[in-house]
């Protein structure tokens, strides 16, 4: 890949990017998708014997990723909670270690 090849694919990539921030908010906090469901929409093809095209590429991944993600920049995104029982056993732990 060329230099403007390469700078192309940036703007564009940026410009994909900035899109998706001004309209975070008009999205909902998160899509609801599963890992399972993840894992279908994801290829599970083995790498391919000859290159692909930086573009290709590039354009699969940013809408594999923005359409996909969990939004934790979204104005209504209060954080992750993950329960008691994380917490416990960290807690158990170390009172395991402790003399």
């Amino acid at each position: 890949m060329g230099k403007e090849e390469f700078r192309q694919l940036s703007y564009q990539l940026i410009d994909e990017i900035a899109q998706f921030m001004d309209t975070i908010a008009e999205k909902p906090v998160t899509t609801g998708t599963s890992p399972l469901q993840l894992q279908a929409i994801i290829d599970r093809e083995p790498l391919p014997e000859m290159g692909t095209p930086a573009g290709a590429v590039l354009a699969k991944a940013s809408h594999l990723l923005l359409t996909h993600s969990l939004l934790n920049g979204h104005p209504k995104f209060l954080g992750y909670w993950w329960g008691f029982s994380v917490l416990e056993n960290v807690w158990r732990e170390n009172q395991e270690e402790t003399p």
